[in-house]
């Protein structure tokens, strides 16, 4: 039975390349020109002749003869003549030829597409009834695949659909493009296409297309307001694109009936809480028991206080669906604790329980707090483990589950077996690296999954014993690579480079290479990427070249393709280059300098004129996906026509458009505000342009934000919150938060959290109006919502400062704005908290709670010195780990927090390694002293304070000592495990220690050492290790400059002047920063500057530039990534201290006269 898939059989023509390449390899467009127009009637009758069997009939029928050639040679033929095949041949076809060909063509849209064009409009028709049976029993086609049938049936029977088009495209609609929907002007195809869009078919729409399917509803039936409960079941899981404004417009009645189907949908969270907040105001909404299960998965957008309040009839009816909803999606620490809080009203002290109490808490215990924990019985802990392994658990206490679990144990010295510990799941993140490293090199191979489900909270401590163990099995890593999961990461590219095509078990991935394999899936490093793309890649299987491999071959690599090289771009095939990229674009992490690339060669595809991108078809378009087409030139997307462009906007504002220059930003906001005329003063930007603008809504100018319409203006507030604004920007939203909402003492508490973390926008004195008490607009109440919205924020910062040029003074606007909303929150959880006693805390200082201080996250820097002293040692022991995450305490917070630490556990000589552990950054105010009477024995309590930035020299020397005197006293014994560990703490030894260091050592965790925070000198003493633990400079390839990191700040003069472009190309901007000014300058030549990319030419600091020569500015400046403007203050910046020597020399020349005159 012929495929749509594509696929090629067993290996697919990934193995297959190497063998079957056809006579024609060149890679430019002009050769496959040259070969077309050069072919003899004899030629083209040969090449027709050696089509497969299924149409030798219709070869025949034209006169041709000759020999036969397989369907799977056939394949072969790269896809610049398969588009360029005769049409008087292809119109011949009947629709099971087109089946079967579509086999072979289906990784090559342009190809397909001329086959589709050129058929029999009555064969294409039946086609497409013939591909409903394909479908029925193999799954739907590839996304490409079904953007040109779309396409070719519009091209057969026009761009306007009918009732009858949408039911024959019926398969294909998850692809149909957001044109084609606005173009549905009449309602019953409006009907039909919703009636077509099966469950699975929604599941794949994007965001753009679902919202243009919704406004096609607002023309038809008027304002959401007047949609009725049969249009919106109609709309369906489409309501999860809904707007928030239209959501609200909901008769509540109508809300609370849809609810069970509602509760099948996921929703953002802003608006699950509008349809919880919906429904229940619905005058039948009673909080019974129905009507909460009626919920569904909804039930995580209830706020904590409603959890708290639940009647106990009810909770006892519906504990288990919320346990499973509010734990399973992540809910926020208030809801598990007042879900926790609730059901233990019934069940006695924690003490006491016993297998069933623990049983029907469930994932809900991680709502205890640590010393509750404590006092579990172990031996319930041990029967119920694998019904607690699926809670949110803080680090702390998967630990003390741990200790319970492995107290319980008959022999607890004997290692953890596997049977025990693929119990665990997620838990397992809480035993100790020695757990890991005590255990049996099967056993750890046994257990792949269990680390692929806890890896993301697992130490890089824990990682590293996992990856030795496995590397000590049977066959080592190589064996189990496939396995591995994302946990691949941590493997050291030493034990990557004998990796095989067979160990990466390409040969077991079955007949469809229209899938990604399993090796692709993983999330490699970069360094990883780049060395098994060429040593696997390119030398195993496509040792030929790449001018011939497929977008097949290369959607079927996944992951790995983040390894290409700019050569290995510029390598592929021009001719169907588009193709190519469409299937790179389904891969993230794309660097800046490999998306230029993939622009430059769809450039040079496309003729290289200034209006080449006008030749842009919807086909192209869809495939580039806004993430190529964001790296074309604004120019280059003006050019593009009309009706494309607003195609080519759109998909733009559907991706991260945050590393994108902030120039070319706001040029494509305004251009698209101008394509749709609300360019002009006073004119309203509405609904519609907002589904164009999509992300870029972050970079219309201030004009603009005054000219939203109030509903566009609050639903953008969740987009607002992860912009990067310019002041003026935020003046203007601070000012319409004000206007569009009311005075901040009439604020919901739903009002307060969509809000979030914008409310640093506005004044202060209306930030203290917030509602505060017991009220439903309490502050309290959503507080940690608010608060936790602000980790982004702080988060990119750095980057969103720099972005739009703030200056000091806007800088310590927004903190004092950040410091403002967190005070507020604090002060509306202290009050809640004495409400009874109103006065009291603002009489005496207040002692926080463990409670709010979760609830407060990053805000617990609102917090004085003196309220931080005030917690008790029960209250710090059970939140200390959450303290000592909070990198914005200043110096005098963190010292009441240290001395808080020394009155619950004792002097540093005598804390614990788990005490230690658990202080994080609040270690960093130990003296140095202090630091030399620590127990450093610990690898994970090591690794958990020394990963912090922000110690002195002093503490890191007595730090890096105190370590090697505990651990064997000699550095030249430390392990890749001791140089994880100590982290920060490797900056402490001196050059000569450093020296001594293991180089096979280095080599394992080269990566991590190079992140770290070291002198230049250290940096020229690690340069050492890893010339010893990867051999000579001029051997190495680009994925080693990506390994070392900042070490490559230790290079010198000589040793910068000698990189090769592909080395320089894997340099991290970050360690540009670090080298010494003048090695800088004297190291990198002019030609060697041209060579940066984006972040690495914004990385070079003033000092670097000052010191660089009128050539090397010139080159600088011929990147495009630097202005004018930039330049000058390098070079001023460079006259500058010439003058000021000068001067110098003059004062001194002169006091020299004066005194010997």
């Amino acid at each position: 039975m012929p495929s749509l898939y594509g696929g090629y059989g067993r290996y697919g023509c990934i193995m297959a390349f190497m063998a079957c390449h056809v006579a024609a390899t060149h890679s430019s467009l002009d050769y496959h020109e040259r070969m077309m127009q050069s072919m003899t009637d004899a030629m083209l009758h040969e090449m027709l002749d050696k089509l497969p069997d299924v149409i030798k009939e219709k070869i025949e029928e034209l006169g041709l003869a000759g020999n036969e050639l397989s369907m799977e040679e056939f394949a072969r033929l790269p896809e610049s003549i398969i588009k360029r095949l005769n049409p008087n041949v292809l119109s011949g076809l009947t629709a099971e030829d087109v089946g079967e060909l579509i086999m072979y063509v289906g990784n090559s849209p342009e190809g397909l597409f001329h086959l589709l064009s050129h058929l029999n409009p009555k064969v294409f028709r039946e086609f497409l009834e013939y591909a409903q049976q394909l479908i029925d029993e193999q799954g739907a086609p590839s996304p490409e695949i079904r953007v040109v049938i779309i396409s070719a049936f519009e091209f057969h029977f026009g761009k306007k659909l009918n009732v009858e088009d949408i039911e024959l495209l019926s398969p294909f609609l998850a692809s149909i493009s957001v044109d084609s929907i606005r173009r549905m002007k009449d309602k019953e195809t409006f009907l039909a296409l919703l009636e077509n869009l099966t469950p699975n078919i929604r599941k794949e729409l994007q965001s753009a297309q679902a919202r243009a399917i919704l406004q096609a509803g607002l023309r038809h039936w008027g304002k959401t307001s007047y949609w009725d409960e049969e249009k919106l079941s109609m709309i369906g899981s489409l309501m999860a694109y809904m707007e928030p404004s239209e959501l609200k417009t909901i008769s509540p009645a109508i809300m609370m009936n849809l609810l069970p189907m509602l509760s099948k949908f996921g929703f953002e969270h802003s608006r699950g809480r509008i349809i919880v907040n919906v429904a229940t105001q619905s005058p039948g909404w009673k909080w019974t028991a129905d009507q909460v299960k009626d919920l569904g998965s909804l039930v995580q957008y209830l706020h904590s206080s409603e959890i708290i309040n639940l009647p106990s009839d009810v909770l006892a009816e519906t504990g288990d669906m919320l346990v499973k909803s509010v734990t399973s999606n992540n809910g926020t620490r208030s809801q598990v604790r007042n879900l926790a809080k609730k059901m233990k009203e019934s069940m006695g002290k924690v003490e006491d329980w016993g297998a069933e109490e623990i049983q029907t808490m469930g994932p809900a215990i991680s709502g205890l707090n640590v010393k509750e924990l404590k006092n579990l019985p172990a031996t319930a802990v041990v029967q119920e483990i694998t019904n607690l392994r699926k809670g949110s658990f803080s680090k702390r206490q998967k630990e003390v589950l741990m200790n319970k679990f492995k107290s319980a144990r008959n022999d607890t010295a004997k290692p953890i077996s596997g049977k025990e510990l693929r119990k665990l799941g997620k838990l397992a993140a809480g035993l100790k690296s020695s757990d890991f490293k005590q255990m049996r090199p099967q056993d750890i191979r046994e257990s792949l999954e269990t680390f692929k489900e806890a890896r993301k909270e697992m130490k890089k401590t824990q990682k590293f014993e996992i990856i030795k163990k496995l590397k000590e099995t049977e066959g080592g890593i190589g064996e189990v690579l496939v396995e591995m999961g994302d946990l691949a990461s941590e493997v050291p590219l030493s034990s990557l480079e004998t990796i095989s095509v067979e160990q990466m078990g390409f040969e077991q991935e079955g007949d469809n290479v229209s899938e990604v394999s399993n090796v692709g899936k993983i999330h490699w490093k970069k360094s990883q990427s780049m060395m098994m793309f060429r040593e696997v890649v390119k030398k195993q299987m496509f040792a030929d070249g790449l001018d011939m491999i497929s977008a097949g071959s290369l959607r079927f690599l996944g992951t790995l393709t983040l390894g290409m090289t700019c050569d290995d771009i510029e390598s592929l095939l021009d001719d169907t280059i588009i193709s190519v990229v469409g299937v790179l674009m389904e891969q993230d992490g794309w660097d800046k300098r490999q998306l230029s690339c993939m622009a430059d060669k769809v450039r040079h595809s496309l003729g290289g004129s200034d209006n080449m991108t006008a030749s842009l078809d919807e086909i192209d378009i869809t495939l580039l996906t806004g993430q190529l087409l964001k790296e074309l030139t604004a120019d280059e997307l003006t050019n593009i026509g009309s009706q494309e462009r607003q195609h080519v906007y759109t998909a733009i504002g559907q991706v991260d458009v945050t590393n994108m220059n902030r120039d070319k930003q706001e040029r494509i906001a305004n251009d698209i505000l101008k394509m749709r005329e609300k360019d002009r003063a006073g004119s309203v930007i509405d609904s519609e342009d907002l589904d164009v603008l999509g992300k870029l809504i972050c970079d219309v100018d201030a004009d603009a934000l005054e000219r939203l319409s109030t509903d566009v203006f609050s639903n953008a507030l969740y987009d607002f919150q992860h912009c990067c604004l310019s002041m003026k920007q935020r003046k203007v939203i601070g000012k319409r938060i004000i206007t569009d909402f009311g005075s901040p003492d009439t604020w919901s508490s739903d009002i307060i959290s969509n809000v979030g973390n914008l409310l640093m926008m506005i004044k202060d004195s209306d930030i203290q109006k917030i509602p505060r008490g017991k009220s439903t607009g309490e502050f309290s109440v959503v507080a940690e919502e608010v608060m936790g919205g602000f980790k982004t924020y702080l988060e990119t910062k750095e980057e969103c400062e720099k972005d739009v040029d703030m200056n000091n003074k806007d800088t310590r606007v927004l903190e004092d704005g950040f410091i403002n909303v967190a005070i507020s929150a604090k002060n509306a959880l202290v009050f809640g908290a004495v409400s009874v006693e109103a006065q009291r805390w603002r009489r005496e200082t207040y002692s926080p709670t463990c409670e709010e201080i979760e609830v407060l996250g990053e805000g617990n820097v609102a917090w004085t010195p003196d309220e931080l002293s005030a917690i008790t040692a029960a209250e710090f022991e059970n939140c200390a780990e959450t303290l000592g995450l909070i990198e914005s305490f200043d110096d005098d917070q963190l010292d009441a927090l240290l001395d808080k630490a020394i009155e619950t556990w004792g002097e540093a000589g005598d804390m614990t390694s788990t005490e230690i552990q658990q202080l994080g950054v609040v270690a960093t105010r130990f003296t140095a002293d202090e630091i030399s009477q620590l127990n450093l024995t610990d690898n994970d309590a090591v690794y958990a304070i020394a990963q912090y930035s922000g110690w002195t020299s002093q503490q890191l020397e007595a730090a890096a000592a105190r370590y090697v005197a505990l651990n064997g006293g000699s550095t030249s014994a430390l392990t890749g495990q001791d140089f994880i560990s100590l982290s920060n703490f490797l900056c402490g030894f001196s050059v000569d220690d450093i020296s001594t260091l293991s180089a096979e050592a280095y080599g394992e965790v080269s990566s991590v050492v190079g992140s770290l925070s070291c002198s230049t000198e250290q940096w020229a003493a690690f340069k050492g290790l890893a010339f010893q633990a990867f051999g000579d400079l001029d051997d190495w390839q680009p994925e080693i400059f990506s390994e070392i990191g900042f070490v490559v700040a230790g290079f010198t003069t000589t040793e910068l002047s000698s990189l090769s472009n592909a080395s320089i190309a894997a340099i991290a901007a970050e360690a540009i920063a670090l080298i010494p000014e003048e090695t800088f300058a004297l190291g990198f030549s002019s030609a060697q500057l041209l060579i940066f990319d984006e972040d690495q030419v914004g990385a070079i600091t003033d000092a670097q530039q000052s010191e660089l020569s009128e050539s090397q500015r010139s080159a600088l400046s011929t990147t495009g990534f630097i202005d004018e403007d930039q330049m000058d203050i390098g070079a001023a910046g460079k006259q500058s201290s010439a003058t000021a020597i000068m001067v110098f020399q003059q004062v001194l020349t002169v006091a020299l006269y004066m005194q010997f005159a």
